[in-house]
């Protein structure tokens, strides 16, 4: 989970950074672009607000659980609730290409902005094992790590602590 020590000390994926529009004005609040490929994390550096949820992880949690219960038209005024507070233009673009969106891609645009809202927080490998468990792939020092799409390694094992104590 992110804490307040990791600033500064993390090299963001372009692939990541990419899903930031240059509209959103988390760019320049979370990341510190360099050049196209060293992109440095600004987001942390202080406990000083430090909390459990917070208000953009509730508007997305409301989005996302009306979208699932067929209420798209919640789901969209969720989502366009939080984009109005985070993009240049208060979310007017944004706004304009939700209302366009069918159900399917407003699921997904929910979801990449859970993704750009939550950033280093410790949410993203809980939605994706909650949601698709995609296959991920990426190569440390040149050695390749893969994660298959559905692997068994998306579930996490009950601690055998806990399963002693509640046989």
């Amino acid at each position: 989970v992110m804490t307040a020590q990791y600033t500064r000390a993390l090299k963001v994926d372009r692939n990541f950074f990419a899903i930031y529009e240059n509209s959103d004005l988390r760019r320049k609040a979370y990341f510190n672009r360099i050049s196209a490929s060293n992109i440095l994390l600004l987001k942390g550096g202080s406990n000083t607000y430090s909390c459990s949820l917070r208000v953009g992880e509730m508007l997305l949690n409301s989005a996302e659980s009306a979208w699932h219960l067929g209420n798209y038209t919640h789901a969209a005024d969720r989502l366009l609730q939080l984009q109005r507070k985070r993009y240049a233009d208060n979310g007017a673009a944004k706004e304009a290409a939700v209302a366009d969106m069918q159900p399917d891609q407003l699921l997904q645009e929910i979801m990449n902005e859970r993704a750009r809202e939550l950033a280093f927080e410790g949410h993203r490998w809980f939605d994706l094992r909650r949601t698709t468990r995609p296959r991920i792939e990426r190569s440390f020092k040149g050695e390749t790590f893969i994660l298959e799409e559905n692997d068994p390694r998306y579930t996490i094992r009950i601690p055998s602590e806990a399963i002693t104590a509640n046989p």
